[in-house]
């Protein structure tokens, strides 16, 4: 069970080593939890399709403290953040909804808060490199789910792959 009411579950791995979290939930063992309300926010730019930046509050461990190392030490090469939405309705309990992984990430600030009595780490990410999405939505019929995705799109390159 989620340590947090209606949380996304995050995964944040820098230079490729994946930073634990404190989730004992099954299907996300030692993902951090944490909220991203506005999980994904695309538009048009000049040169192609763009990604505002994407602002999470992780619960804060003793794990999620790198993040905040990393940050002042600057000395890392790659960022990827991986975000879960889940949803729960007549087509089922808890599902991923929506799935969001950002790749070639930089953090572009870092606060903490207290939210209701729990210590939160606050940032945001800035995307550089590809945006993969696979969503679960209602079928046409609204009698059960469709897999959507994924859809990967490289902002460097411009282009779906």
């Amino acid at each position: 069970m989620a340590k947090l009411q209606d949380c996304q579950f995050i995964k944040v791995k820098i230079d490729g080593k994946e930073l634990k979290g404190a989730s004992e939930e099954d299907t996300y063992k030692d993902w951090m939890e944490g909220y991203a309300p506005v999980n994904l926010q695309a538009y048009s730019g000049i040169d192609g399709a763009t990604y505002a930046p994407v602002t999470l509050s992780l619960l804060m461990t003793k794990e999620s403290s790198e993040i905040y190392e990393t940050y002042l030490k600057r000395g890392y090469k790659r960022i990827d953040v991986t975000i879960v939405h889940r949803n729960s309705d007549k087509f089922g309990m808890l599902y991923e909804s929506l799935n969001v992984e950002y790749q070639d990430c930089q953090f572009q600030y870092i606060t903490f808060e207290n939210i209701d009595g729990r210590l939160f780490l606050c940032t945001s990410v800035i995307v550089e490199g590809a945006v993969q999405v696979t969503m679960q939505v209602p079928n046409s019929t609204d009698t059960g789910l469709d897999k959507v995705g994924p859809i990967k799109y490289d902002i460097a390159a411009k282009a779906l792959k």
